[in-house]
């Protein structure tokens, strides 16, 4: 009888060690998110909380509400997730994004910065994260881009630039992500689109352009010409007499006076 108890208690003491082991081997994850699985969602809490707080299984992040402001330099370094590839930063009050804020995610594909305030993106701020292929910044306040901005970005295929208050298109400005295939310009302020702003991009790019303000004159026309195959969802703003139709109407519009002058 007794070494029957015996039995039974050294199988519990195993069965207990083994439940203390799975436990202390379970994934972690931080106070201020949820986790399942490989996913995490990271509601109203402090970038600089979240390294150490995660298993190795989390490879997807989404932080919202989260009241950053400034995404600083290195911001991300000491988030050691061996398979992390995707990160949604949303509705943070994100207002700038400084250079390198995302160094040490090299292995990221996926960044979406949408439904921020953001306004100042300093050159490089993309430094580290070379293998990201899809950068989204829809509904923002961004007024302009600079020289440098898509540094480091040698595999980007799709930037979302929707819902922001751009005007106009430096030249060259994607000339350092010669892979881009898809560009969303949709609900901007642009009247007009320069060709020499595509200068150095894929041939095969595709620009989407709905909703934009454009000046259907004599100028764009000459840019008609050249980007109507790489353009699509483009209206006339005006003149009024072509106001909301399509900017191939620009193929009717007689320019020759102008050019005779």
């Amino acid at each position: 009888m007794l070494l029957r108890l015996g039995s039974a208690c050294a199988v519990l003491l195993i069965v207990h060690l083994a439940q203390s082991s799975v436990t202390d081997l379970s994934p972690t994850c931080s106070r201020s998110c949820k986790c399942l699985g490989p996913w995490a969602r990271c509601i109203s809490g402090r970038i600089e909380d979240l390294p150490g707080h995660f298993g190795p299984q989390i490879e997807t992040m989404s932080l919202q509400s989260f009241n950053i402001g400034t995404i600083e330099a290195n911001a991300f370094s000491d988030l050691k997730l061996p398979n992390f590839w995707k990160l949604d930063i949303v509705h943070c009050g994100v207002v700038t994004i400084k250079r390198n804020a995302f160094s040490g995610l090299k292995d990221l594909l996926s960044l979406h910065l949408d439904n921020n305030e953001i306004e100042i993106i300093e050159p490089g701020a993309f430094f580290g994260v070379f293998k990201l292929n899809s950068l989204s910044f829809q509904h923002n306040k961004i007024k302009s881009l600079e020289y440098g901005v898509f540094e480091g970005l040698d595999n980007l295929n799709l930037l979302n630039l929707n819902n922001n208050f751009l005007k106009s298109l430096k030249p060259k400005i994607f000339e350092r992500v010669h892979t881009l295939t898809t560009i969303f310009l949709k609900e901007n302020l642009m009247e007009s689109i320069n060709s020499s702003a595509l200068e150095g991009l894929n041939k095969a790019v595709q620009i989407y352009m709905d909703k934009n303000p454009l000046v259907c004159n004599c100028a764009l026309k000459k840019e008609w010409s050249v980007l109507r195959d790489r353009i699509t969802g483009a209206t006339c703003s005006s003149p009024q007499n072509v106001a909301g139709e399509g900017w191939d109407v620009l193929q009717g519009v007689n320019c020759d006076y102008i050019e005779d002058k």
